[in-house]
């Protein structure tokens, strides 16, 4: 088994046992077969893009998270990573300020009249 389908395997289990969810369960939900989900964390099956995004969504998770190693550390981490996000977005819109100022002939640090 390549490193990949272990993680996604392990995640797979980790995040439909994180929410009580039997591979049965997850299987409707996401209209795949119980026997399919069971391959999957064994790392036997590698499901196709639109399956990942299947359990994605039956999961109610991005795909991505998947795939990222330690996933229980990105459940930890997810609030400081919404605060980072919007420190970023704040940063943007300050720069694109900035940027229309300078456009408009105002200089940096000076807010043009709206």
């Amino acid at each position: 088994m390549n490193p990949i389908q272990k993680i996604l395997g392990d995640n797979l289990r980790f995040y439909r046992q994180k929410q009580k969810l039997t591979q049965k369960t997850l299987a409707e939900k996401s209209d795949l077969s119980p026997n399919f989900i069971g391959q999957i964390e064994r790392g036997i099956k590698f499901p196709s893009p639109d399956k990942i995004e299947a359990l994605a969504r039956a999961l109610a998770i991005e795909s991505f998270q998947l795939f990222t190693p330690n996933p229980d550390q990105y459940d930890r981490a997810q609030p400081y990573l919404e605060q980072y996000k919007e420190i970023v977005a704040e940063a943007t819109r300050a720069v694109i300020r900035e940027v229309e100022a300078v456009k408009t002939g105002g200089s940096p640090g000076s807010r043009s009249s709206e």
